[in-house]
């Protein structure tokens, strides 16, 4: 169930109206089509013995799950981030966070092993199954597809961006993930699973904000903030901001500018936030994908800089509450 902020319709939704339907070559040759027009501008290699006709649209990742079952059969199970996706969670779109590169669709299956590729990863279907259909395509459930795409992370903290994703679009209780780790004790990859279980959190509102805080937790070594908490003025009772991470004794709000926030009027408004809450003597950190990319020790080094700075303020001028006015 998406969150009330979010659009109803998801990505994968949206997507999957324009995706053109590949076929196998038997079938187009049955209607006339044959190699020849295969290898023209009007057919794109959709997969091993399976085109799609070209229609102009850039390729998105709906077409590349479709592409994938339409090759390999509708017995095969979709699983990992491609589950998640298609179940409707937008953050997980199959591109690697760091080079934009496409990761490799997950696809469990019982019959005899196969070897992996970079756009296929094969997995053991096995007993732990949880299988839906959605739109025609198998996929392994919110349940599964969150455990899975845990333990198959490159590390923890994407481990933890998976989970943070799925709870931030999907009805998932923490405690059925639990109760699944705990029914599978055995599975590769349950240890890393586990912990980014314990560590996930519902209120996030992006996968940067995940790493994050991440680093925040991990690389700083700080105590647990709040996530996306309102922060209100004591005087007025007006709405400072909305940090997305916070420490109320510190009183240091970390923010995480994502791409919209290079727009003109955005920046803008982030600016009269940040004045606003400092103002009332909240000290604010600002943070880049650049900082936790290329600069962990420097990003490191700024936050606790914060946390040290507003720890030692004075806090006779602090004029900020939690307190939600209209709930008082």
């Amino acid at each position: 169930m998406a969150q009330g902020w979010r659009v109803a319709r998801s990505r994968f939704a949206r997507e999957l109206a324009t995706a053109a339907k590949p076929l196998r070559v038997e079938e187009l040759r049955s209607q006339g089509v044959g190699r020849g027009a295969l290898r023209g501008a009007k057919w794109r290699k959709a997969g091993y013995g399976v085109y799609a006709p070209t229609n102009g649209a850039a390729p998105t990742t709906a077409q590349r799950i479709v592409d994938c079952v339409a090759e390999l059969g509708d017995d095969v199970v979709i699983g990992g981030w491609a589950a998640a996706y298609v179940l409707g969670v937008d953050w997980l779109d199959g591109l690697d966070p760091f080079s934009l590169r496409p990761l490799p669709i997950d696809v469990l299956t019982d019959r005899l092993k196969r070897r992996s590729t970079s756009t296929k990863r094969f997995h053991r279907l096995g007993p732990m199954s949880r299988i839906q259909q959605r739109n025609g395509i198998r996929i392994t459930g919110p349940i599964r597809s969150s455990i899975d795409g845990a333990r198959w992370a490159t590390s923890l903290p994407e481990a933890i961006v998976f989970v943070d994703s799925v709870l931030a679009f999907l009805a998932v209780r923490d405690a059925d993930l639990a109760s699944y780790l705990a029914e599978h004790p055995g599975i590769s990859g349950h240890a890393r699973a586990e912990h980014a279980v314990k560590l996930a959190r519902r209120d996030v509102r992006s996968p940067w904000e995940s790493r994050l805080r991440y680093c925040y937790r991990f690389d700083a070594g700080l105590p647990e903030p709040l996530i996306n908490s309102s922060v209100f003025s004591a005087r007025n009772a007006s709405l400072l901001g909305i940090p997305d991470l916070f420490d109320p004794d510190a009183a240091l709000a970390v923010e995480y500018d994502g791409d919209q926030h290079r727009d003109r009027q955005q920046h803008r408004l982030d600016n009269l936030r940040e004045e606003a809450l400092e103002s009332a003597n909240v000290t604010v950190v600002r943070v880049t994908k650049a900082d936790i990319i290329r600069d962990r020790r420097g990003l490191r080094r700024r936050i606790l800089d914060g946390h040290r700075r507003g720890t030692q303020r004075n806090r006779s001028h602090d004029s900020w509450t939690l307190i939600d006015p209209d709930r008082r």
